[in-house]
């Protein structure tokens, strides 16, 4: 069963902790919570829920990533 992430921060916490504990299967569940929420959203959406606010990169640079991924993506 799928579940909408909420709440990115305390998942953000869950995924450091497991991962410094050695937590596998906690670590791959909160790094699967991740993707499934990410996949498929807009670039703006996924900077959104994540928090990211500055890559340090100029529109123009951001622009040419996003077209340079999506073709990448096409062609799997």
């Amino acid at each position: 069963m799928a579940r909408e992430v909420t709440d990115t921060v305390t998942l953000y916490d869950l995924f450091v902790g497991a991962t410094a504990l050695g937590i596998d299967g906690l670590s791959d569940l909160c790094a699967q919570m991740t993707a499934d929420a990410v996949k498929g959203r807009p670039v703006g959406e996924v900077k959104a829920l994540l928090g990211i606010t500055d890559v340090g990169m100029t529109p123009e640079e951001e622009l040419k990533l996003q077209q340079d991924n999506d073709a990448i993506l096409y062609l799997r």
